[in-house]
């Protein structure tokens, strides 16, 4: 159970509520509970509260937010933009400062922004996240929603509510791995940091665990990847959905949303299809575009996505691998039969 927010913090956060999206709300609320818990363990802790006593400020002072930017500069970008947005609205609500305005915040800013940019330039695109394997990989749901939070401009989030509503509407399917046999599980590697079993894991999962064809799945784009709101089921499906945290809309010939997967979080890491996926999302530092992508012979990320055949073609190349399994036998249709 997260600690609780100070009350000065969550009743900004609970006025908001209305404006954003729950999942939005929450991102913030993490937000707040990092930069919180950093600023308990710095040195100057106690000069800044004796500050803000002495001129009776609800909010951190302007070099406690400069600092703390400054030792997560190694944060994805999204996730800066994510806390950037978290302050501004506490500051916002207390008609304070724009911290962002103020000198020494500022020139943080524009160092990490340079920083980024560098980043892009030489052709890392902040895929570590500057998290480790192990959070990528374990906590990757908790990561995504940190992640997601960027798309939180007014005219931008108001289109993916539209999607997130149009969705309760649509037909739907539950993914599930109860009904894998044996050497279906075989065939699901076990995971690991390199973006390419990331990828295939990912890819072969919702192949097994879901009825989504090879051109439904080489269609998902990253923008039709949510995260379900916590208190949202479908209606009738209520006990399917409830282990569901990840929504994918899949879409028709002509781009238009015709059904959702929902992928479920399973007890079983190796055969989970929601911590795959976004463990995927995050390893390759997607944002737009198709989800599933073609790799370079180094592992780096194209931009272009990859073909139904190459589908195929990664389930034996899989079965290969497998001691005890036939490669010629292995198919889409044969790793998806239950």
């Amino acid at each position: 159970m997260p600690s609780p927010l100070p009350d000065r913090i969550e009743s900004a956060l609970k006025d908001a509520e209305s404006d954003y999206s729950t999942t939005t709300i929450q991102s913030y609320r993490s937000a707040w509970r990092d930069l919180l818990a950093w600023w308990a363990g710095r040195k100057s802790s106690d000069a800044w509260a004796l500050k803000l006593k002495e001129k009776g400020m609800p909010v951190p002072p302007f070099e406690a937010i400069a600092e703390y930017l400054s030792e997560r500069e190694n944060l994805a970008w999204s996730t800066l933009t994510g806390r950037r947005q978290a302050i501004r609205l506490v500051y916002d609500y207390y008609d304070a400062l724009d911290p962002f305005e103020q000198p020494e915040v500022r020139k943080a800013w524009v160092k990490i922004r340079r920083l980024k940019r560098e980043e892009e330039e030489s052709g890392s695109s902040g895929e570590e996240n500057g998290y480790g394997p192990a959070a990528v990989i374990e906590d990757s749901l908790e990561l995504l929603e940190e992640r997601f939070s960027e798309r939180t401009g007014r005219e931008e989030m108001s289109q993916k509510e539209l999607l997130r509503r149009d969705m309760k509407y649509l037909p739907a399917q539950v993914s599930s791995s109860e009904g894998l046999d044996p050497d279906q599980k075989r065939l699901i590697p076990q995971p690991a940091f390199d973006r390419k079993t990331m990828r295939n894991r990912a890819l072969l999962l919702l192949v097994a665990t879901t009825k989504a064809t090879r051109s439904d799945i080489i269609g998902i784009q990253v923008g039709d990847v949510h995260l379900r709101d916590r208190d949202v089921f479908l209606q009738n499906e209520a006990e399917k959905t409830k282990h569901a945290p990840l929504q994918v809309g899949l879409r028709d010939d002509e781009g238009n949303l015709e059904s959702v997967l929902h992928l479920q979080k399973e007890p079983d890491l190796r055969y989970c299809p929601a911590r795959s996926t976004a463990s995927w999302i995050l390893r390759a530092g997607l944002n737009k575009g198709p989800l599933f992508r073609s790799l370079t012979p180094q592992g780096k990320v194209k931009s272009s996505g990859i073909s139904e055949q190459a589908i195929n073609h990664t389930i034996r190349r899989r079965a290969e691998q497998v001691e005890g399994l036939n490669a010629s036998e292995w198919t889409t249709r044969r790793l998806r039969s239950r």
